[in-house]
């Protein structure tokens, strides 16, 4: 007698991206920080005479240079890999390059749902939304860079698994 498992069929998800506008905003944050600690660096050089040193300012250009280019390409490379899908049961979040991780939230955990912004995401139409499930106080899994109307369709579809079994009670 051959005994063969019932596995369950596995089908391959529809990914989305995140909006392609995520990348832009994403390295408009990233340009501010950098334009602040340019001219931080810019005026201790020219405010403290003991960091006038040319092995000081080369080493400090050669750092911040080496820094900016790693953020860029590390940024650009991250978002290319972040993506969700809205399987059967529950939801899919991939994120990262450097350090790849993969979340699985079933519907079934998830207790409720906040769409975040800021001036500038909001400038670019782009919005956050942060998933809490039943595993803690804080958001288990946060999606950046949704479309509003990408996310409002998101937080709906998965409100309509969120369980009203305690709050009946």
């Amino acid at each position: 007698m051959n005994d063969q498992l019932n596995e369950p069929q596995v089908t391959q998800p529809t990914w989305e991206r995140l909006h392609h506008n995520f990348l832009s905003v994403t390295l408009l944050w990233w340009g501010i920080l950098f334009l602040v600690v340019g001219v931080g660096l810019l005026l201790l050089f020219l405010l403290v005479p003991e960091t006038r040193l040319l092995g000081a300012i080369l080493g400090a250009v050669g750092g911040y240079i080496f820094l900016l280019t790693w953020t860029i390409a590390t940024t650009i490379a991250s978002i290319r890999r972040s993506r969700y899908a809205v399987r059967d049961f529950d939801l899919l979040w991939e994120h990262g390059w450097f350090f790849h991780r993969q979340h699985v939230i079933p519907f079934n955990r998830i207790q409720h749902l906040v769409v975040h912004s800021n001036p500038i995401s909001r400038k670019f139409g782009l919005v956050r939304l942060g998933i809490f499930t039943a595993a803690g106080e804080a958001k288990d899994v946060s999606i950046p860079g949704l479309a509003a109307a990408n996310a409002d369709q998101l937080k709906f579809t998965l409100s309509k698994y969120i369980s009203t079994e305690d709050a009946e009670h």
